[in-house]
């Protein structure tokens, strides 16, 4: 099964290594350094799923799950985070709530990703 993902996250070295390892797995690897990047390129780009940081310099991830979900509804979004909290509230759940698939905690394990994007593409 090929999967187009849109890879998001401000960590170049971190998109370096998932970008190897989905690209190992026929997968083709749109990359994005933050959110605003991300919005620009889907105007351009045909992508299957997103798999996105929620913590960027220009942007959460709650926005783009917000942008996406409302403009790209057929686009399934992964959002991943190291667990970092807002105040009291873990961010997690609420991508969850507001139309992301599903939700990764970092350090991102790549067979967990694997699976969560092939199923992603597969409810689409």
């Amino acid at each position: 099964m090929h999967v187009r993902v849109m890879l998001v996250d401000d960590d170049a070295d971190l998109r370096c290594m998932v970008r190897r390892f989905l690209e190992s797995m026929s997968h083709t690897v749109i990359d994005a350094d933050g959110g605003r990047t991300a919005m620009q390129k889907l105007g351009s780009a045909t992508v299957d799923v997103i798999v996105s940081d929620m913590y960027m310099p220009d942007g959460d991830g709650l926005d783009l799950v917000r942008q996406v979900s409302k403009r790209w509804p057929e686009i399934r979004l992964i959002m991943v985070s190291s667990g970092g909290t807002l105040g009291l509230c873990d961010l997690l759940p609420v991508a969850r709530s507001l139309g992301a698939f599903a939700t990764l905690r970092k350090p991102i394990k790549l067979r967990s990703l694997l699976e969560a994007i092939e199923s992603a593409n597969c409810s689409n």
